[in-house]
């Protein structure tokens, strides 16, 4: 799994952050809507779904290896407990940004994390 090979792969005291989909904010907005439209817009927001087959090599390559699609998909009450499973520390909602850790600033971009689950724990 790959919350246990990042942890595996920190020092002591390493931050890990991440930012998905969250499950809690789409099943909401899912809920809230009354459009005809609204399953596709869940599948669009949560990143499950795909619009159409991989049809040549190129794409389905991509699709295998590319690693950008979403397998899974959680709230944070279960993203903290599988990080605490692994041996993660000090679990919080994080936001774009708010990390202690100044190179986490220089490098995330706001787009990644709107409307997104933010996570941050220490090992």
């Amino acid at each position: 799994m790959a919350l246990r090979q990042t942890h595996k792969l920190l020092r002591k005291d390493g931050i890990f952050r991440l930012a998905m989909p969250d499950l809690e904010e789409c099943v909401r907005r899912y809920m809230e809507d009354r459009s005809s439209d609204a399953a596709t817009q869940f599948i669009i927001a949560s990143g499950l779904g795909l619009e159409s087959r991989p049809r040549n090599i190129l794409s389905i390559l991509t699709s295998i290896y590319g690693g950008a699609r979403h397998l899974w998909l959680w709230d944070f009450d279960a993203t903290r407990a599988e990080l605490d499973r692994v041996g993660f520390k000090v679990i919080r909602r994080a936001y774009f940004g708010d990390s202690s850790e100044i190179r986490f600033r220089e490098v995330e971009e706001q787009d990644r994390w709107d409307g997104c689950l933010g996570v941050e724990c220490i090992k």
